[in-house]
């Protein structure tokens, strides 16, 4: 809460985060030693998260099913010179991640907020709107093709000491062809664990020598293996923007195809790395959705900018 600095007639009914109601089923997700801690960008207060479970780390972007919701417990902290409030938890602080409750949340969609519509989470932000259900927000409608992006290199993955929850750090020596990227599925290093893919650079060239943070906390030996992904180049914007975590669809593409990267695209033409290697046509029209459903339900009105009541207890 800021400084008071105005008069209201009547006190505000919440602040985003709160809790709603006097019900005791407010459930929390069960978490490892050390865990859940706050990502390199922070944790948004009020928002819907998504959580790395071979970490323990949470974030307030990502694609798939959400984690959870991240109430107001006063752990936003204030790093601003002369900041009034903050609705960020900072990097590596514990968070603790809502699967269930009644909070107050902030409508940030177009439309006003009825009884009975589902909550949508943003999946770059974690923000929150309300549509009927099975109606996710668009964020885009663009035309492409996608194609596989393969990258070979020379690597070692360690884990490192600190903090005990630490992802695995892949140290990269070589790229000897194409271009690492995040959702890349790291393949052929010696015992590598299966499933393992990188999560984002942390140091170096882009795409190619430096550090990359991997999905799964590991140790392997030096060796060459591959990453591999998607490409999809757009070749056109028919509405909105594309950004990293959008989930598309359209004629041929795997189901759950999300943006991991992007790369040239500019907002209107260019490329951008998605999670699945596939081959989708050029030319073809693919709907880019900004959110994703929640288990959580509006039970109150509330306009654009308001607050209001979620819940995951169905009434009646």
């Amino acid at each position: 809460m800021s400084f008071p600095n105005q008069l209201q007639t009547w006190p505000g009914v919440g602040v985003a985060g709160d809790r709603c109601s006097l019900n005791t089923n407010n459930f929390s997700l069960l978490a490892g030693q050390g865990a859940f801690v706050a990502g390199s960008a922070g944790v948004t207060i009020g928002n819907m998260a998504w959580v790395d479970y071979g970490t323990g780390i949470v974030t307030s972007f990502g694609s798939g099913l959400i984690g959870g919701f991240i109430s107001r417990e006063q752990q936003g902290l204030i790093t601003q010179y002369l900041g009034e409030t903050s609705f960020q938890v900072a990097p590596g602080y514990q968070v603790t991640v809502h699967s269930a409750g009644d909070f107050w949340v902030k409508n940030t969609g177009t439309t006003v907020a009825t009884p009975g519509q589902k909550a949508y989470a943003n999946y770059a932000t974690g923000a929150i709107t309300f549509a009927a259900t099975g109606s996710p927000p668009t964020g885009a409608v663009v035309v492409g093709g996608i194609a596989s992006s393969t990258a070979t290199f020379t690597a070692a993955i360690a884990i490192p000491a600190t903090p005990a929850n630490a992802p695995g750090t892949m140290t990269v020596s070589a790229v000897s062809s194409g271009t690492l990227s995040a959702g890349g599925t790291v393949t052929g290093l010696t015992s590598v664990a299966a499933g393992t893919t990188i999560v984002t650079q942390l140091t170096g060239t882009a795409g190619g020598t430096g550090t990359y943070e991997v999905s799964i906390p590991q140790t392997v030996v030096s060796s060459t293996g591959t990453a591999t992904n998607g490409l999809l180049t757009v070749s056109g914007t028919t509405s909105g923007t594309l950004s990293v975590g959008q989930v598309m669809s359209g004629s041929g593409v795997t189901a759950g195809t999300a943006i991991t990267q992007i790369g040239t695209y500019n907002g209107t033409t260019g490329t951008v790395y998605v999670n699945y290697s596939q081959t989708v046509s050029g030319g073809t029209t693919l709907t880019v959705y900004g959110g994703v459903e929640t288990r959580w339900t509006a039970y109150s009105f509330g306009q654009t900018g308001e607050l209001v009541k979620i819940s995951t207890t169905a009434q009646g």
